[in-house]
């Protein structure tokens, strides 16, 4: 059984630096997964363009040791999809759902234990999530913070507002991601619903790079899991996942994950 987050012939074989490079349908997009170190990082480009550099991945843990090191890749999976759906309402009767998937199993020997990243390249996009199989070091943990990075490569225009966990109730303010310090505190108003996070945008945040590219960065498929925010290192350019606490602080609680479908 299988078993997830939301964000395969076990021939074990420790691979501590393997990339692995899946594109899009269309060729356009390519993804570069690797482990680095001991630290699994990605990276996207776009037309041989960087989109996003090498960016970190993973978990940090608050009653355990965290998932963002000390792996190495234990198998991996790529799979092609091509189909359609119909939308109960919309503008077109039926959509494609046309992408190229990534898996990569990981493994922590240290701690014996495993967990999964699935990547799925669009031709208009990237989605990834942390998924983790059933094993005896794992059945309980509580999420500190999620650690996934977003590495842009070079300072990019915003259309942004203020990380908030009560409202999104906020004009927008568009500026360049290293003038957004000296901005952050003009960019809200008092509100009787409002829990500012300092130094945090909300998603979903548009940017525009210096080489033209519009991305968008939000969560989908939240199935008892936080909203996301996003950190901002506006010297380096690097948003870093910033997930929306409990009233105790924690990210999240899990004892049962959710069973993967169409895994066995």
């Amino acid at each position: 059984m299988k078993k997830l987050i939301a964000t395969v012939a076990i021939m074990f074989a420790m691979a501590g630096s393997n990339a692995q490079v899946i594109q899009s349908p269309d060729g356009a997009l390519q993804l570069t997964f690797e482990v680095k170190d001991s630290v699994p990082v990605y990276s996207v480009r776009f037309n041989n363009q960087p989109v996003l550099l090498k960016s970190k991945l993973g978990l940090q843990i608050d009653n355990g040791p965290s998932f963002t090191e000390g792996f190495g890749i234990k198998d991996f999976k790529i799979n092609k999809t091509d189909e359609t759906w119909q939308p109960v309402l919309g503008e077109v009767k039926q959509i494609r759902n046309q992408y190229t998937e990534l898996i990569v199993y990981l493994a922590q020997p240290a701690w014996q234990r495993e967990i999964a990243i699935r990547f799925r390249l669009f031709n208009d996009g990237l989605g990834l999530r942390y998924e983790f199989p059933e094993q005896a070091n794992l059945n309980y943990f509580v999420v500190k913070e999620e650690a996934t990075e977003f590495a842009l490569p070079g300072d990019a225009k915003a259309w942004w507002i203020p990380g908030d966990y009560d409202t999104q109730e906020y004009n927008y303010t568009t500026s360049k991601l290293s003038e957004v310090p000296g901005l952050f505190d003009k960019s809200y108003d008092g509100n009787a619903s409002q829990t500012i996070a300092p130094g945090t945008l909300q998603t979903p945040l548009m940017i525009k790079t210096g080489n033209g590219f519009y991305l968008n960065f939000h969560e989908a498929a939240l199935i008892d899991y936080p909203a996301l925010h996003l950190n901002l290192d506006a010297g380096k350019f690097i948003l870093t996942s910033h997930l929306t606490p409990d009233a105790q602080g924690k990210k999240d609680i899990y004892k049962h994950l959710f069973i993967l479908p169409g895994e066995p």
